[in-house]
Formats: structure tokens, C-alpha cells, sequence
């Protein structure tokens, strides 16, 4: 088995045990490939948006059938690193400078007519997590356009989004913030900075507001799925 070493300060993942952010990978990547009604990515053109490593380190690690796979991360740190220890080519990286208030403050805004270093209309997949989780609703609906630059017809885009909703397996962060206050914390808002002291940690909509960007983009809903351990409610999205 082949193996790809990622340096402690370049693994973002909430799951600080290595072998346990693996596993979440591997399942999530078996989800993805779910959504496109595949056993796995086999033949696939991928488009993940703030890649981050931990996807590239489990496809190379576990030897796992895809047909491409284009990373963007505005973090220069994490494309360097993947540029310089991955030579498979069927894997491409860029750096994007696009602001966000936690992760790359200093960025240049992001605008519905932003672009991305990589060819329109191409991806079969186009995926973000741990991206929408990070985004203010006006920063969620302008990354919604840009994507849909990169989709062609029968494109799926899947995501994650932080959802002020109580969910029946309790894997939702109101579930587990409900469980270890004591009490819920839901405010009934349309959208709040659910930790303002640590910057768009947590992007916390209702349903209803998230539900309304979507219907107002280029995409329309295929399905929004519960919390699992490995992921937040997931969205499904196609071409409009």
C-alpha cells in the first residue's frame, strides 16, 4: 500500500487521531461516489473546493480508483505540500486567494464573477467540506455561483452546512451542544456566527435560509441528508 505522510500542521481535520480522520475519509469518499450512484469514483473528474489534504492522502494511501482529482485551498501552505509530494497525474492543486475571515483574512473578495484556475464545465463531482461551514451567507451564495461555472449538466454537487436543526441519530451540532449544555442553544435565527470569539468556526443557518440561497442560485436541491459521524447535513445539488 502506498503512502502519502502529511505533516501534523498541515492536518485540519476536527479528528485529531490520523487513523480516525482516515476512516471519515474513506466513508465520505464512499458517500460521494453514493451520490452519483457509483460503488467508487472510478472515471470520475472531482473538483474538491478547500481540499485541504486529508481526501488526496486516503485516495493515494488506500490506492483508490478515481479519474481525476482537482484540489483548491486558499491555504498556500497545504498546495505547496501537495504539489511537492504527489506525482500521480491524475491529481491537480491550486492556490485561490479568496477572503475568508478565519482562514484567509487578508484575501481578495470573492464576487459571483471570481474565477478558478481550472476549466469550465468539466468536473462530474465538485464537493466542499468544511468550506460552506466556514461561509457567511452572502459568501455561501457567491461560492454557489462560482461553482456552477464548473458543472456541466449532469454534475453533482455535494457539501456540508451547519443546520440549527435537532436530528434523530444526534450527530447535529445542536444535538451534541443540546447534550453537553444541558439545555438547547437554539435561537431560532436565520443565521449566526455560533462562536463569534473563534471567527466562522461554526456558520450556523436554519434550514429555511439555506434552502432559499439554493433556490435562488443556478442549482437545484436533490436531497439534504442528517449528521453522521463523519459529516454535517449533507446537501445534494444539480445543475438548475
Amino acid at each position: 500500500m502506498a503512502e502519502l505522510a502529511v505533516p501534523r500542521s498541515l492536518q485540519r481535520s476536527l479528528r485529531k487521531d490520523e487513523e480516525a480522520a482516515q476512516r471519515s475519509a474513506l466513508a465520505l469518499l464512499g458517500v460521494l461516489a453514493g451520490e452519483l450512484g457509483r460503488r467508487d469514483l472510478e472515471g470520475v473528474s472531482v473538483l474538491d473546493v478547500g481540499c485541504g489534504v486529508k481526501f488526496t492522502q486516503a485516495i493515494i494511501t488506500h490506492e483508490l480508483p478515481i479519474g481525476s482529482y482537482t484540489g483548491v485551498d486558499v491555504n498556500p501552505e497545504v498546495i505547496d505540500f501537495l504539489d511537492s509530494a504527489v506525482s500521480d497525474p491524475r491529481f491537480r492543486f491550486h492556490h485561490v486567494d479568496f477572503h475568508n475571515a478565519r482562514y484567509n483574512p487578508t484575501g481578495t473578495a470573492m464576487t459571483p464573477d471570481s474565477r478558478l484556475p481550472v476549466e469550465a464545465s468539466s468536473f462530474d463531482l465538485i464537493c466542499g467540506f468544511s468550506l460552506f461551514t466556514h461561509l457567511d451567507p452572502a459568501d455561501f451564495e457567491t461560492m454557489l455561483a462560482i461553482m456552477r461555472r464548473y458543472a456541466h449538466a449532469d454534475t453533482r454537487l455535494v457539501f456540508t452546512a451547519f443546520l440549527e436543526v435537532h436530528t434523530a441519530g444526534g450527530h447535529g451540532l445542536i444535538d451534541q451542544y443540546t447534550k453537553a449544555l444541558g439545555h438547547d442553544p437554539s435561537s431560532g435565527e436565520p443565521y449566526r456566527d455560533f462562536a463569534p470569539d473563534d471567527v466562522l468556526r461554526v456558520a450556523l443557518y436554519s434550514e429555511e435560509l439555506a434552502r432559499s440561497i439554493v433556490d435562488r442560485s443556478q442549482w437545484s436541491l436533490v436531497s439534504i441528508q442528517d449528521p453522521t459521524e463523519h459529516a454535517q447535513h449533507l446537501f445534494t445539488l444539480q445543475p438548475a
